[in-house]
């Protein structure tokens, strides 16, 4: 037998090893995209919206995002025992809204942010980047787009990874940034970095993507678990974590001459009479933008004197407060506009 005929022969045992090999991890092992993006989903079916998960999809870079092209999907479900009803639509960006155009003369805002920002309960036209479309273009008949880049889940960190890897591209004139709630969260085990280097793909990785063998050696050799620790308590960004992913949107923006606006969303509980103090991560996007000459957009003050109920819960507005909200921006992204003309 040639020396060819035996190699040959002796690759065989090896193949069909490896081949039974990556066979039992697939039943074991979720690839590992999949893995934060699991988390996620358990807490949303825990809040009462299992509904949602349907509409999201593992990502690489963000963890996970919207499925693209959905079409008037209808969400229903609960959240504590508030009952959510809206329909999505996304477009093939994976992004809330419709299809983007190639930008012309249009002033186009790029909105990052999470589920308050995506508009969780309301339709699409109610949401309050839709809103601020509006707004803008009645104010003053000239074409505005807000693009609705809000996920459910969303950290600063995410949208920090949106911005570099996909929002710039699309040439935003203006960026509204609302985060600060999922931030503090400790329903992972890790912190959005640690993730996100426990997910960081090498160029010479990439023929491995799709093997589960590999994905749970890299788990092994990282001596990172890939599920939560109930006893651990780390936050998704710590408070330091938190101001330095805003500096980094911000020197982003910068370094493109795009304004930035950070906005301060509010809690329900902060529209009682005496209840408006700034808590959590209030205070630090505050001071952030008193310390970088940021514009920050405080909508506790803005919604705390509008009479009514604003809120279909305790975080997400319901139309009324998208309208309250858009209202609001709209002041502050047409300062920014004359800013930016001025300079």
């Amino acid at each position: 037998m040639s020396l060819a005929k035996k190699l040959i022969f002796s690759l065989i045992p090896v193949v069909l090893l490896c081949i039974a090999a990556e066979g039992i991890a697939r039943l074991l092992i979720p690839p590992l995209d999949t893995q934060l993006h699991r988390e996620n989903e358990q807490i949303i079916k825990t809040l009462g919206l299992p509904a949602l998960n349907e509409a999201m999809i593992p990502d690489p870079v963000l963890f996970w995002s919207l499925k693209p092209g959905l079409k008037g999907k209808l969400i229903e479900g609960h959240i504590a025992e508030t009952a959510i009803r809206f329909t999505l639509s996304t477009n093939s960006r994976g992004l809330r809204g419709p299809e983007i155009p190639r930008k012309k003369g249009d002033f186009r805002i790029l909105a990052l942010g999470d589920s308050t920002t995506f508009g969780l309960g309301v339709d699409d036209d109610q949401t309050w980047p839709a809103a601020l479309e509006r707004a803008l273009r009645e104010k003053t008949r000239r074409p505005f787009e807000v693009i609705n880049a809000g996920v459910p889940g969303y950290t600063a960190f995410q949208g920090l990874c949106y911005l570099r890897d996909r929002g710039l591209s699309l040439d935003p004139d203006l960026v509204l940034a609302t985060f600060g709630f999922n931030d503090a969260e400790t329903w992972s085990s890790r912190s959005d970095f640690e993730t996100a280097r426990l997910l960081a793909i090498h160029r010479w990785e990439r023929p491995f993507l799709h093997s589960r063998v590999y994905a749970g050696m890299k788990v092994l050799f990282r001596q990172e678990d890939p599920t939560p620790s109930p006893q651990e308590k780390r936050p998704r960004l710590s408070g330091r974590e938190f101001y330095s992913t805003l500096s980094q949107i911000r020197e982003e923006c910068a370094s493109r001459g795009i304004p930035l606006v950070l906005v301060i969303w509010p809690y329900a509980l902060q529209k009682n009479p005496g209840a408006g103090r700034l808590i959590i991560a209030q205070p630090l996007i505050a001071s952030f933008g008193a310390e970088h000459n940021v514009p920050v957009v405080n909508l506790v003050e803005s919604f705390a004197p509008i009479p009514g109920d604003l809120f279909l819960d305790h975080l997400h507005a319901n139309p009324a407060g998208c309208r309250v909200a858009a209202e609001a921006l709209s002041r502050a992204c047409l300062a920014s506009m004359e800013r930016k003309g001025r300079s």
